[in-house]
This record gives structure tokens, sequence and C-alpha cells, in this order.
């Protein structure tokens, strides 16, 4: 199977995942005894992590370039534990330190992810898987939000982070079964 696609499938279960969780977050943050602030705050400890995260990620795996699977994987994996920590937290406190765990995930999935992406697509037809991409997030997000309403109100809210947890663990599978997956050697624009 062609490595773009395996990417492709890999961040279009990734997204499921986290569309899964978005439209039902704040109200879990309410039951947990959060306030719209708190919800605010939430996301924005999530995009200072990953904002950070992203700079220090892009700089460690350019660095291990041969082992660009291997960080996605293990983010993804991340992603995965996290949402399962999700379905245990008791206190605002807990969420905002898993808000910060999770840009810590995403700063070190996403350089990479958009560096492999590239790579694997590199003189063939490029727009167009680009724009495989983007209806791929696009559908995935629909997926997971329409999902979502469904998941809360047949098994309560935090069924929501098992679904997503699962989703995400899914998405790091995926990447397992890509070509060149794990090798020593770094990935060449147009070689995949």
């Amino acid at each position: 199977m062609k490595r773009y696609f395996i990417l492709l499938l890999s961040s279009s279960f990734s997204s499921i995942a986290y569309s899964v969780v978005a439209p039902m977050y704040p109200f879990f943050a309410k039951e947990i005894g959060g306030s719209m602030v708190d919800v605010g705050l939430l996301f924005a400890t999530f995009n200072l992590s990953a904002a950070i995260f992203s700079i220090v990620g892009g700089r460690v795996e350019d660095k291990f370039k041969a082992h660009i699977d291997l960080f996605l994987f293990l983010s993804l994996l991340l992603f995965s534990f996290i949402l399962l920590l999700h379905f245990f937290a008791s206190s605002l406190y807990q969420l905002y330190i898993l808000s910060f765990l999770e840009g810590i995930g995403s700063g070190f999935f996403w350089p990479g992810f958009e560096s492999a992406y590239a790579s694997s697509i590199a003189g063939r037809e490029e727009r167009m898987k680009w724009g495989f991409l983007g209806s791929a997030y696009n559908i995935s997000l629909l997926l997971g939000s329409s999902m979502s309403g469904f998941i809360a109100s047949l098994f309560g809210i935090r069924y929501v982070f098992l679904f997503a947890s699962l989703f995400s663990l899914i998405a790091a599978l995926v990447l397992l079964h890509s070509p060149g997956s794990f090798k020593q050697e770094p990935y060449c624009h147009g070689k995949q």
C-alpha cells in the first residue's frame, strides 16, 4: 500500500479521535466543576503547549529523521493514553495537566507528519494529494463530531474519551503498515 495513503488513513483516525471529543469537552469540563472560562483556558493550555513543542518536536525530528515513524507512532500512543486518562479525570487540575500533555503529543506529531506526507507525495500529483488530505480531514471531523453526541447520549460523556482513545490507537497501529515503516534510513523526497 502506498505510504501517502497510510499516512492519510492514520491522520484520519487521529482527526476522528479529536472530533469525537471536541463537541463534548465543554460539557465534560462543566461536569467536573469547570466554567466556560476554564474551557477556554484548557484549550489555550493545549495550544500553548502545542506551539512550544512543535518547535521542539520539529528540531528533535530533524536530528533523528530516520526515526520519524517512531515519533509519529509514539505521539499517537501518547494521545491514546491521555484520552484514556480523561475517562478517569476527577478534577479541573487534572484536565489542565492532560491538556498540556496533549499539546506535547501534538507538537511532536504534526511537524513529522507533514514532513513525511510531503515526502511521500513529492512529484506525483502533489496538489491533488494535499486535496485528499484536506478532504479526509474534513470528512473525519464530520464523522467524529456526528458520533460524539450519540456516544455521549448512549453511554455518557466520559465514554467519548474511550472511543477517542481507541481511534487514536488505531491511528498509531495503521502506521505499522506503512512501506519503509521504522527503517533506519531517512525518507527522501519522491522516493516513497
